[in-house]
């Protein structure tokens, strides 16, 4: 019988990747609302395995009733140091952006999230 400790060594030494490797995930983030700028943004920023690749947002100015204090899209592009879009059909054509997303966080209207998935799922 094979004990839980060896089957995971068994497995680890079969695949290229260990636990230690550092590995780095390029998200895209469709939105730059209150959820965004308040939550999203600034965790992505701390997790030393991701990197901002983009922001998307409709709108130069978010705004929300519940944050009077949203940043703007050039603001969020200067504090992040990452390239921003008016949609995600301009960040899909920016092959030299869009090549390296690894994943997206979906920061819209919860009514928004079918339609924006299957475009990036296109």
């Amino acid at each position: 019988s094979i004990s839980k400790q060896s089957h995971q060594q068994s497995v680890m030494s079969s695949t290229k990747i260990s636990l230690t490797d550092e590995l780095t995930a390029n998200i895209a983030v469709i939105g730059a609302g209150w959820w965004s700028q308040g939550w999203h943004l600034p965790h992505l920023k701390q997790n030393p395995r991701v990197k901002i690749a983009a922001i998307v947002d409709k709108s130069a100015q978010p705004s929300s009733d519940l944050n009077a204090n949203l940043q703007s899209l050039e603001s969020l592009s200067n504090n992040y140091s990452v390239p921003i879009f008016s949609s995600i059909q301009d960040l899909l054509r920016d092959v030299d952006v869009s090549a390296d997303i690894d994943g997206f966080i979906i920061a819209t209207p919860h009514s928004t999230h079918y339609e924006i998935a299957e475009l990036l799922l296109e």
